[in-house]
């Protein structure tokens, strides 16, 4: 009889252990990676004309400066310089090309877990563009014939954001 209950009792311990949720393993936990999103975008119209150098005055197109808040929803902090693309025109818009890449936080400002940094990018977009996609460039495959440092990531399926214009 005990041997029946010894054995019911391991039988129940293994069913339930079956069907328990696996448990967090805390080494992954503590060694989790970061995972930057664009968070939001605004931006302000800049003067067509500007100051050179060395030359003088320079005119061009329209120039918009966008602040990009860059937040870290991963599982570590991360504080290294990002590339930041864009398209700058309807073609680069219609066929998810990135025209225009700058590297910001060259003095790498820490962006910790759930924290967020604003970053300003300014960009030449072509008239009557009423969409810019923005791509946090982290895992290079968004360049311009740069070959642009990868940084590992959680996930690389969030790094884009697309942003209205109204002129």
């Amino acid at each position: 009889m005990a041997k029946i209950i010894c054995i019911s009792i391991i039988l129940i311990l293994i069913i339930v252990g079956c069907k328990s949720e696996p448990l967090i393993n805390p080494v992954m936990t503590l060694n989790g990676k970061p995972d930057l999103i664009i968070d939001t975008i605004t931006y302000t119209r800049l003067p067509n004309c500007y100051e050179g150098y060395p030359s003088g005055i320079i005119c061009g197109g329209p120039r918009f400066e966008f602040t990009l808040k860059i937040k870290n929803i991963g599982l570590a902090a991360i504080s290294s310089p990002l590339f930041i693309c864009n398209s700058r025109s309807n073609w680069d818009f219609e066929n998810h090309y990135c025209s225009y890449c700058q590297r910001l936080n060259d003095h790498p400002s820490k962006i910790p877990v759930n924290g967020s940094l604003d970053i300003k990018f300014i960009s030449d977009i072509d008239d009557s563009v009423h969409n810019v996609i923005f791509i946090l460039n982290t895992n290079d495959i968004y360049n311009t014939g740069l070959n642009i440092p990868k940084i590992d990531e959680e996930d690389y399926t969030n790094n884009s954001y697309i942003c209205s214009i109204s002129w």
